[in-house]
């Protein structure tokens, strides 16, 4: 089978992410796959599909309305002989499902990563469904977006269905004490330190002034805590200066962009994620892998990853102090933290890993 995957970039976040893993998995499976990037530049990311043989070409969108990419990625879809067109949020979604079904191609699809976006954009949206009759389906990362969707009337219920985001399972192996001390060192932290922390993007949807004021309020009662919040992006420098404000420098650490994300994971007593807007969160997966007790907003797929009670806390946005009782629930008792933390890393080893979504991609490729 031969793929071709379509997106607007590969900067580093979570969809990219899931993208990079999928096509490396598919090649590994037998499948002829490339990536076709609608920006100038393809993105950080690219590096590694490069490297893994997989060849990634930059389109170089024009600004506006830019009808001639439609007809080169015809063009190069029709050259390329290939049998699936898999395109990957809205721009992607128009161009490539245009160019998918111009050139012929037996099965062109999308993936919706997200729900939509914050605040909600309906000009957009409305783009977004005419692309959809160009598609001969749309794959979901959670129920809820698929629901939000069909509600809003953006997909035909027949056209879509729901495919979890999965990760890569083998660097997630739940580290020894040494390496739970590990980052306290390089935090220049006493051992006795617990750690509250998160991955992501610094976007607004992470909200991640909400995690800071959570800091400011577990500090008023108690010095056994430090919050870490492990990523980049264009919020960082805001966020800092929050955290100066507040004078929270020595509670709020922020170490920047990081690649050892299992080992950062595994230091945390508890990961938390406290987003307004969510698809289906790779790093909550992760956290979930590498065992550890997750507090979360309810947004997106994340009540699919953590069960309520079981392996975590899926609590409503905007109830910072229902959140902090969670967090200091489960630093306060140990026993019960690391039964929720095994239960996630049961569920998450079962429902999300990355070969249960390349199979169940594998399937709907075959289908129309």
């Amino acid at each position: 089978m031969k793929i071709a995957h379509v997106v607007f970039d590969l900067s580093v976040g979570g969809m990219e992410r899931l993208i990079v893993d999928l096509a490396k998995r598919q090649q590994a499976r037998g499948e002829a796959v490339a990536v076709y990037c609608i920006a100038s530049e393809a993105g950080a990311l690219a590096v590694e599909l490069m490297a893994a043989g997989i060849p990634v070409t930059a389109l170089g969108k024009r600004p506006g309305a830019d009808l001639a990419l439609v007809w080169r990625l015809r063009g190069l879809f029709r050259a390329g002989q290939f049998d699936v067109i898999h395109t990957h949020n809205n721009v992607a979604s128009l161009y490539g499902g245009m160019a998918g079904r111009l050139a012929g191609i037996g099965m062109v699809l999308n993936t919706r990563h997200g729900m939509a976006d914050m605040p909600y954009d309906h000009r957009r949206e409305q783009i977004y469904r005419a692309s959809v009759v160009f598609l001969h389906r749309v794959a979901f990362v959670c129920h809820r977006a698929l629901d939000f969707s069909v509600r809003k009337g953006l997909v035909p219920r027949r056209k879509a269905i729901v495919v979890y985001n999965g990760v890569d399972m083998a660097p997630y192996r739940v580290l020894d004490a040494e390496g739970y001390a590990d980052v306290r060192r390089e935090l220049a932290l006493p051992p006795t330190v617990r750690l509250v922390g998160t991955v992501c993007r610094l976007t607004a949807a992470k909200d991640l002034p909400s995690m800071v004021r959570l800091a400011q309020q577990a500090r008023a009662h108690r010095n056994d805590v430090v919050f870490v919040i492990v990523g980049a992006g264009e919020e960082e420098t805001a966020i800092r200066a929050l955290v100066r404000e507040l004078a929270l420098e020595d509670v709020v650490r922020l170490p920047g962009r990081r690649t050892d994300v299992a080992r950062w994971l595994s230091a945390f007593d508890v990961f938390v994620m406290t987003s307004l807007s969510e698809g289906m969160s790779l790093a909550l997966i992760e956290a979930a892998a590498e065992a550890r007790p997750i507090v979360t907003t309810d947004v997106g797929g994340s009540a699919d990853v953590v069960l309520d009670g079981v392996s975590g806390f899926v609590v409503p946005v905007g109830a910072p102090e229902c959140f902090l009782e969670r967090v200091e629930y489960l630093l306060d008792h140990p026993v019960e933290a690391a039964a929720m933390g095994a239960a996630g890393r049961e569920r998450a080893l079962t429902a999300f890993d990355i070969e249960a979504t390349c199979a169940a991609y594998e399937a709907l490729y075959q289908r129309r």
